[in-house]
């Protein structure tokens, strides 16, 4: 007897989470468990019903109609999936809303379903199986269906009802209108005579169907072998069908056009669609006229347009090479055929009708041809004679003189010139600067911590200067912008810069009573006081917890309230409204209610004022009824 009132105190301990020990809620399955309560998603046991079926019965279907029901299930834990054990074949159902889907295709009666829901839990008590039927009628009650019956050479068009699951007879009877069932065998028209069913017969437009050749096309009898629009068939519109031709018309039931309209060509000897193909590079005013095969030695392919009339050519004067590929010339006067003259040779030597006194020859720099010579004299005005070629005297590398190559005296430019006799240069290299002043030997200084960016730029203390601009040392930072100073802050000490430009620990660190930069991060000595504390290890942080209000660290680190509140360190009830705790005291404990109390009148701290009644938690002028 002892040992079974001893038992009995402690279930009643356990269901209450008290007597003054603790008590282990955690699982992984139901069986977990003891009766009455289910295994939470959170690995905690909860008082649950388990998972059960709701619906009862199912609503009939019929034949021919797609069937939709969703199927209802209750407690147990969500989310649920559901399944079928035993269906009509035209049965399926959404595992995760529960809906019952299809067609069915014949009647039946008492059709056996067997339903089965699962909740999220594992073990005992996860699922529960509902057997159900249903019955599937020809038509629904009070449904009805146009139906049709011929009746002296015309067609009747009527309704039919549904009573008892069946159709009954065709009734309320009138002339048919659809074509679809129209004449004397309630048949459907035929379309290439007659659009439309007036009383009960066929019609093309107001009148009789069409005879002989014609069609009848938008309500009007047509003949296909000379209509353009309806040329061999209904809506074949030449103008539309054949692309771009001039006067498309109908012959005999086919689609024909005068000619191409410009720049186009027909190239798929199929006449009924006109003409298919833009004129391109490929058929430049013919089929079979391929630019890339007819014009030679062009940097870029044209198909040229001259009044309507096309042909292969290029962009550019080929005279002086223009357009060429370098080394060829155009000098017959046909672009058609593109650069077909050699730019070396001593008539056209650079351009076409430049003949040399002595020889052609390449330009050292491999970008032109022009006459080579013997003396200065065979070159010109403004030129020299140098090692046999003729060269401008603002030559680079032959700059003043034929000795003076300024690519070889200036250095780390982009581009080098001849100025007069003088060498000079466009930029300086990226990474390099001009800093003496002198022209002619380019951008003598690479940049470096003392010219960095600019002659005589310093990138100051623990900074360095890369690519040009100045960078700060390992852990240093430039957090003024100013680089007079160099790299001022220490990211490893710096409480306004910790670890980082702008990683400030005053506003990093909350509720603590000394704080510091300690190797880049963040840290302090202790809390401000015993109504804050370090909770989630993160000394970057502070002391983050309020163990007078925080629910998840109540009292001390890592004490849970769940269910209930913490109120001045201290789990409590959640008030069930309208009841609320509004004095502070929590000794009494939600003692105020909201839906009379004029001082907390709907919430805490809503007081009435001039209006003497809380009515249901609303400040009235009036007494409560």
């Amino acid at each position: 007897m002892r040992w079974c009132i001893l038992t009995s105190l402690v279930l009643v301990c356990t269901m209450l989470a008290g007597c003054g020990s603790d008590v282990d809620y955690s699982c992984e399955i139901n069986d977990d468990c003891v009766a009455g309560r289910l295994c939470g998603p959170e690995g905690e046991c909860i008082q649950q019903d388990p998972v059960r079926i709701v619906t009862e019965t199912l609503p009939d279907a019929t034949v021919d109609a797609e069937y939709s029901f969703t199927l209802e299930a209750a407690d147990g834990i969500s989310p649920y999936a559901w399944s079928l054990t035993e269906n009509p074949d035209w049965m399926s159902i959404d595992a995760g809303t529960g809906t019952l889907s299809g067609t069915p295709d014949q009647v039946a009666t008492g059709l056996a379903v067997s339903v089965r829901v699962e909740d999220s839990t594992t073990g005992r008590d996860n699922y529960k199986v509902e057997e159900l039927s249903i019955d599937v009628n020809l038509c629904s009650e009070g449904d009805t269906t146009v139906c049709y019956e011929p009746s002296e050479g015309k067609c009747l068009e009527g309704i039919k009802r549904c009573s008892g699951g069946d159709w009954g007879p065709c009734g309320d009877s009138a002339f048919s209108t659809n074509k679809d069932h129209c004449g004397p065998d309630c048949d459907a028209c035929d379309e290439q005579i007659s659009d439309r069913c007036t009383r009960g017969a066929c019609a093309c437009g107001d009148g009789a169907p069409c005879t002989g050749d014609e069609i009848c096309c938008e309500a009007d009898c047509v003949d296909p072998n000379t209509d353009s629009e309806n040329c061999g068939a209904c809506g074949n519109n030449c103008a539309e069908a054949m692309q771009n031709v001039t006067n498309p018309h109908c012959a005999d039931g086919i689609c024909a056009h005068d000619g191409c309209a410009s720049g186009f060509l027909d190239c798929n000897s199929v006449p009924e669609d006109g003409c298919e193909t833009e004129v391109s590079l490929s058929q430049c005013g013919a089929c079979d006229r391929d630019c890339s095969v007819i014009t030679k030695h062009v940097t870029e392919l044209l198909c040229v347009d001259t009044a309507g009339t096309f042909d292969c050519g290029y962009q550019g004067d080929g005279t002086h090479g223009e357009g060429c590929v370098f080394g060829h010339l155009d000098c017959d006067t046909s672009r058609a055929n593109g650069c077909e003259t050699p730019a070396d040779s001593q008539t056209h030597c650079g351009f076409c009708g430049n003949v040399c006194n002595a020889l052609c020859r390449m330009h050292p720099d491999g970008n032109r041809y022009y006459c080579g010579c013997y003396v200065d004299s065979d070159c010109g005005p403004g030129r020299r004679c140098c090692e046999g070629y003729c060269f401008n005297e603002y030559d680079p590398a032959h700059c003043g003189n034929c000795d003076q190559n300024c690519h070889l005296l200036v250095d780390n430019v982009v581009d080098v010139l001849c100025d007069q006799g003088t060498c000079d240069y466009t930029t300086c290299l990226d990474l390099f600067l001009d800093c003496d002043g002198d022209r002619t030997n380019g951008c003598e200084k690479a940049m470096d911590d003392d010219n960095c960016g600019a002659c005589g730029f310093s990138c100051g203390a623990d900074a360095r200067c890369e690519q040009g601009g100045c960078v700060c040392d390992a852990n240093m930072g430039n957090c003024n912008s100013d680089w007079t100073d160099g790299c001022e802050s220490n990211f490893l000490t710096d409480e306004e810069n910790c670890g980082g430009c702008g990683t400030d620990c005053n506003v990093q660190v909350q509720n603590v009573s000394t704080l510091y930069c300690d190797g880049g991060l963040c840290n302090y000595s202790e809390c401000v006081s015993g109504d804050y504390d370090d909770c989630d290890s993160d000394r970057t942080n502070g002391c983050e917890a309020d163990l007078q209000t925080d629910n998840r660290n109540c009292g001390e680190c890592g004490f849970s309230c769940h269910d209930y509140m913490c109120m001045g360190g201290t789990c409590r009830t959640i008030c069930s409204a309208p009841y609320a705790e509004c004095d502070g005291n929590l000794a009494t404990n939600c003692e105020t209610d909201t839906s009379t109390d004029v001082h907390n009148c709907g919430g805490c701290g809503n007081d009435c004022g001039f209006k003497n009644y809380c009515c249901l938690g609303t400040c009235s002028l009036d007494p409560c009824q």
